[in-house]
């Protein structure tokens, strides 16, 4: 996987790599490649400092932020097992997921504490990026072959309990090598991503396809499926683009059906509409009243 990775990670450059809403609404903040493959070393360090090795699993559950990508990166370089859950999970979704997974500690955030059932150890993403910080910023890491586990992801549980599925190195890049193909993503383009990182899609499909070919713009309060801002954050994020740049929306929500604030970016947008989300509306209804 890593191999496969680095043409981004490692990529001399200042342009933006990440382009993240703040939670408060406030603006923008913007990452390079360079930035984010330094944080990942050392949150991969941190973790093993506190005494994670290879084949560990640890759980998270949080909204989207940009730590995630951290920890999921760090997860490729060190061979931890991560096990996302589902940020609308309660006290027994949430112990069945926990108590089958086993893992060491369960990454959260202030705001999701207090769901996380007794009995189960919590690491604060806020106190662990902060002391990360002190971690060395090279890379320390193993290339693993494609067959090692790199999550283990529950199912939704319609029909009964949710079961983990455990996926692979090779699973997550067969994948999306297969989409930025499909997809013809480059490194010049942009992915406006709504999909929650907890969920296999947006690990699976907005992650590696923007890890492996370039560039992803993130609505960062997306897990909010009902009401998430995206008008407001479409009109911050077209403000400094050119008509038709933005390649790829990944996935629309029902609250979002018609954004009135730079719709002419829209005119070359390629749409792919994630299924497994509550209320996702039809894109061919969407589309005409976005252009």
């Amino acid at each position: 996987m890593l191999p496969h990775l680095d043409p981004s990670l490692l990529r001399p450059s200042d342009r933006p790599a990440l382009e993240f809403l703040r939670p408060d609404g406030s603006g923008i903040d913007r990452t390079t490649f360079a930035q984010i493959e330094q944080s990942s070393n050392r949150l991969a360090a941190r973790l093993r400092e506190l005494g994670l090795k290879e084949g560990d699993r640890l759980a998270f559950f949080l909204k989207n932020r940009p730590e995630v990508i951290d920890l999921w990166l760090a997860a490729v370089k060190s061979g931890i097992i991560l096990v996302p859950v589902n940020v609308l999970y309660r006290e027994r979704e949430l112990r069945h997921v926990l108590t089958d997974a086993a893992p060491v500690a369960v990454v959260t955030s202030r705001g999701l504490a207090g769901y996380i059932p007794t009995g189960f150890c919590q690491w604060d993403i806020a106190e662990l990026a902060l002391t990360a910080q002190a971690a060395p910023a090279e890379r320390d890491a193993t290339v693993f072959p494609p067959d090692t586990p790199l999550a283990l992801i529950y199912s939704s549980g319609t029909t009964g309990a949710s079961k983990g599925a455990v996926l692979t190195h090779g699973n997550f890049l067969s994948n999306g090598l297969a989409l930025v193909d499909a997809w013809k993503f480059t490194a010049n383009d942009r992915l406006l991503c709504c999909l929650p990182l907890f969920h296999v899609h947006g690990l699976a499909n907005a992650i590696h396809c923007w890890l492996l070919s370039g560039r992803l713009s993130l609505d960062g309060t997306c897990p909010n499926l009902v009401a998430h801002p995206l008008a407001s954050f479409w009109s911050k994020l077209t403000a400094s683009l050119p008509s038709g740049t933005l390649t790829c929306l990944l996935s629309v929500s029902a609250g979002a059906r018609s954004p009135s604030h730079g719709s002419s970016s829209l005119a070359s947008c390629r749409p792919t509409l994630a299924q497994t989300l509550p209320e996702v509306v039809r894109i061919n209804s969407v589309l005409p009243n976005l252009h």
